[in-house]
């Protein structure tokens, strides 16, 4: 922020308050999944069925996902200036 001209103050001399949140997320994604047709036993004795499915086998894995906020407010009137909002990917084996 400094390569655009922006320096700390103490808040009763900003002309600019920048706030910011940060969140983590795990979702589990499912492999393997085959569309196709099943078959199998129908309501009555004796007959078969065909419908629309698919079977799921294999592993789930955990995505991890990691977000950042940045809102900068006009403390004057408290009015939201500019929100920038970013999402990617985490390794949970990086370094902090």
């Amino acid at each position: 922020m400094a390569r655009k001209g922006l320096t700390k103050v103490d808040p009763e001399s900003a002309d600019l308050f920048i706030g910011y949140q940060t969140t983590e997320q795990i979702d589990e994604k499912f492999a393997n999944f085959r569309p196709g047709w099943r078959v199998g036993p129908g309501s009555a004795a004796g007959s078969w069925f065909e419908s629309p499915g698919g079977t799921a086998s294999g592993k789930s894995s955990l995505i991890y996902k990691g977000g950042l906020a940045v809102d900068m407010y006009d403390p004057a009137n408290q009015h939201l200036i500019w929100r920038g909002v970013a999402c990617k990917s985490l390794d949970p084996k990086a370094p902090p």
